[in-house]
């Protein structure tokens, strides 16, 4: 089924992406008595080349984060926020689970939220549908540093898009219309039918599960899940908004796409990323600051604003959705350039 084949494609994307050969400047270094940030990402590294990629440590109390580039500062605010968290929830694996239920109590009230505004009139669903889209992958990258970053923390995170790609599931196999998921489905998708949740919001929370899965345990992994997310979630979904209200002026080769939707593509996809990247640079998770990899970040929003002008679903169907080619360009250009 259409479902099932999108999930092998983006599962065989991202195990490729992380089978790729990368320099051995990225080895192993951490501060002393610095907890190693694991994951299923770097386990597979590990396997098949063992001096890789760097591992990152964080010592809180210290106020430095250790990794490939040696000991970096860690911003007072985010020393206090981590130290907090360690003081209340000690037990690394309550922590994380405390950490994804807040997330997934948080993306549940978003999406009411929305789901409301388009039941009552307020906005239209096509509108919310987008606004969802914009600010669920991003909001959720915001918690990531708050977890424990230990080896099973991607996996308690990954339940956070598991269980809302259940849910979109659920709701687009109802047998019935105007079922109890009615609400989802029409602030989700465009027509209001419910098998259109299993297209690109599904896709959508896919990439979101394997970015997760996958996204712990070295910068270039970081860095490449931010990409997929922001890219997909700021940048295509803002292209979207801004292309229906503004876009009179049309690409000539792709009619349904804007000039104006293209530039807002690429000016919330760059903005959306470099505040991510920011923010984990604050809690000591990445070296590269936002202003460092700021012409890279505008390279990859470019790239992607490109793949999202070219019709490829005319081409390769399911493969080439947006959801899809946007994300996986993005993924692909920043594991390369960081």
């Amino acid at each position: 089924c259409s479902w099932g084949m999108r999930a092998a494609a983006i599962a065989l994307a991202c195990a490729g992406l992380l089978a790729l050969p990368r320099s051995s400047a990225f080895s192993p270094s951490l501060a002393p008595n610095a907890r190693p940030l694991t994951s299923l990402a770097s386990a597979l590294h590990s396997a098949v080349r063992p001096h890789g990629l760097a591992r990152r440590g964080l010592e809180l109390g210290s106020g430095v984060a250790g990794g490939s580039g040696g000991l970096r500062m860690v911003h007072p605010l985010a020393e206090a926020t981590l130290s907090a968290a360690s003081g209340l929830l000690p037990n690394p694996i309550v922590r994380d689970v405390v950490c994804s239920g807040t997330a997934s109590v948080l993306a549940f009230f978003w999406v009411a939220f929305w789901i409301l505004l388009a039941r009552t009139g307020a906005v239209e669903s096509k509108v919310s549908r987008k606004v969802v889209h914009c600010g669920s992958g991003p909001l959720f990258l915001l918690v990531w540093p708050l977890y424990s970053q230990t080896a099973w923390t991607p996996l308690v995170a990954g339940l956070v898009p598991l269980v809302n790609a259940v849910r979109l599931f659920k709701a687009g196999t109802a047998s019935e219309e105007g079922g109890k998921d009615a609400g989802l489905v029409n602030a989700l998708s465009r027509s209001g039918q419910s098998n259109e949740v299993l297209q690109g919001p599904f896709v959508y929370t896919l990439v979101l599960l394997f970015s997760t899965l996958l996204g712990w345990g070295s910068m270039p992994a970081t860095i490449a899940a931010i990409a997929a997310i922001c890219q997909m979630a700021g940048g295509d979904g803002m292209a979207d908004l801004v292309g229906r209200k503004f876009g009179t002026v049309k690409w000539p080769w792709s009619r349904n796409k804007s000039v104006i939707g293209t530039v807002a593509f690429f000016l919330a996809a760059f903005l959306s990323m470099s505040g991510e990247i920011a923010w984990y640079h604050a809690f000591g998770l990445l070296e590269v600051t936002a202003t460092g990899a700021a012409s890279r970040v505008a390279l990859i929003s470019a790239a992607c604003a490109i793949v999202e002008l070219v019709p490829l679903y005319k081409f390769f169907g399911i493969f080439g959705d947006d959801n899809l080619s946007v994300p996986i360009t993005a993924a692909t250009l920043a594991y390369f350039l960081f």
